[in-house]
């Protein structure tokens, strides 16, 4: 019986120690069993009490406490588990009982030496339990370290589109703010920024799928919501005919397109991707055209536009026709995340659940107001 509890112990550290590589040393989405169980119960729980606060920001400020809490029950779980499997481990190679063990095990794994091993064997074990509780909070401050270097890239990017796309972002209100200060309706977005950050987007958010849950700094910023209206944006420029690098702008959108699909969970066929838009934009696209937006939708964001001088010799009809066929390869993946990340409710960025009220930003082009 004794010797069964042993082998229990050093397989289950073993199986702790892989978990703990998978999860915070691989380099890409390798989460195992441990991570996803912790992440998804944490989630769960974080959501259940959304209705009752009555504003976004509420529930924004809510909700910011979940990836940080989800990190330290993770390391909690983790430091439980190494203590239960060490503590199997010296309770099946002497004479200690349950307590005892623990006892032994939990002091060796923290690093305190109050308990002395009784024989070579459980000496051995209190060596690699304190090498594994070294080796866990070194790991673990690694992590973190990672996470918010990688957090604060994706945040400073968004901080500067908020003053071309407003807060919460909103596609139509790029091109409407280049459009009142003269800008070139090319630089809104540009590409080789977008591209830049996209593709690190995805690179860091497989790699640490946790990175989604951790709230921007001001509640109305979110990565989902500012990748959507940075690809309705530059939809929209080719749907308008205004684009002056065609080929650039569609391999934004494809980029775009894979980085939300695959954070998603659902990686998409590269070229199939820019095949359909450039059979969109030239207009060679056969398949029925599916509207992404409810009419009162296109028409807040048509008349922000126009109002803010954005013109195009095409008639809305036909610009609206050409959005939608290219808004439909991405809108659905937006959408689903927007929704599982309880993202701010911007224009144009989908439903809530529980359902949140729409967030205009300052309107260059029409007072949301009058």
């Amino acid at each position: 019986m004794r010797l069964l509890l042993f082998i229990l112990g050093v397989v289950g550290t073993l199986v702790l120690v892989s978990a703990m590589v998978q999860s915070m040393l691989i380099t890409r989405n390798s989460r195992n069993w441990i991570s996803r169980g912790v992440s998804g119960a944490i989630t769960g729980l974080a959501k259940l009490p959304l209705r009752l606060f009555r504003t976004y920001g509420g529930q924004d400020r809510w909700l910011s406490g979940l990836a940080p809490a989800t990190l330290l029950i993770l390391l909690t779980v983790y430091g439980i588990g190494f203590i239960v499997t060490l503590g199997m481990a010296v309770w099946g190679s002497t004479d200690l009982d349950v307590w005892g063990s623990l006892y032994q095990s939990g002091s060796t794994f923290t690093t305190l030496g109050i308990v002395e091993p009784t024989n070579a064997t459980s000496a051995v074990i209190s060596f690699v339990g304190a090498f594994l509780g070294l080796v866990v909070v070194a790991v673990f401050i690694g992590y973190l370290m990672a996470l918010y270097g990688m957090y604060s890239s994706r945040e400073a990017v968004m901080a500067r589109l908020s003053t071309y796309a407003g807060e919460p972002a909103w596609g139509p209100e790029f091109l409407a703010r280049a459009a009142v200060i003269g800008r070139p309706l090319n630089e809104a977005p540009k590409v080789d920024v977008m591209l830049s950050w996209v593709s690190e987007l995805r690179l860091n958010q497989e790699m640490n799928p946790i990175l989604a849950s951790f709230r921007s700094t001001s509640p109305a910023r979110h990565w989902t919501v500012s990748v959507l209206a940075a690809m309705d944006a530059v939809a929209l420029r080719l749907a308008l005919d205004l684009s002056t690098d065609i080929p650039a702008d569609i391999q934004l959108l494809t980029q775009g397109t894979l980085t939300l699909s695959c954070i998603r969970g659902e990686p998409a066929a590269n070229w199939t991707v820019e095949r359909h838009l450039v059979k969109v934009v030239r207009g060679r696209s056969t398949e029925s055209v599916i509207a992404t937006l409810s009419d009162e939708e296109w028409t807040s964001g048509w008349n922000e536009m126009s109002h803010a001088g954005v013109r195009s010799k095409l008639s809305e009809n036909k610009v609206r026709s050409r959005f939608d066929g290219m808004r439909i390869l991405y809108v659905e993946h937006a959408y689903a995340l927007a929704k599982r990340h309880h993202a701010v409710r911007a224009p144009w960025s989908g439903p809530r659940k529980p359902d949140t009220e729409v967030l205009w930003p300052m309107r260059a082009g029409v007072d949301p107001q009058a």
